[in-house]
């Protein structure tokens, strides 16, 4: 049980994870907005990890930030009760940024340590 003040995600990018994975979005503009607007994942690279084409996946993201402007969908982080019904999307989320992060063909290299670094999720708050 939640203890009263105490935060139910106390991992301030993890919170704006579940913000915007707002049920009110379809799962797909859910992932897409989220791994581009939080994760800063490039759309090119969204539209490859979820096997879509590039314009498919921006006009996704456009019309997700569309319907969040005309539907006034608040900025707020989730109540601990809403958690349940957004933790598929934010696990979703969490996949596909590993997952982009070890295939992601860079001049550099395959693997992106800004993305599969885990402490870039939970920074100082779940891993030493």
């Amino acid at each position: 049980m939640e203890e009263p003040g105490e935060d139910p995600v106390p991992d301030e990018q993890l919170r704006l994870i579940f913000t915007c994975c707002h049920p009110a979005l379809a799962r797909e503009a859910q992932v897409a907005l989220t791994l581009r607007l939080v994760c800063g994942v490039g759309t090119a690279e969204i539209a490859k990890a979820l096997l879509v084409s590039e314009p498919t996946m921006a006009a996704r993201v456009a019309r997700a930030m569309t319907k969040i402007s005309a539907a006034r969908i608040p900025f707020r982080v989730p109540d601990v009760g809403e958690l349940p019904e957004r933790l598929d999307a934010v696990l979703s989320v969490i996949h596909l940024l590993y997952t982009t992060g070890h295939t992601a063909p860079l001049e550099t290299g395959l693997v992106r340590a800004d993305l599969v670094d885990a402490r870039c999720i939970c920074p100082g708050s779940c891993w030493p």
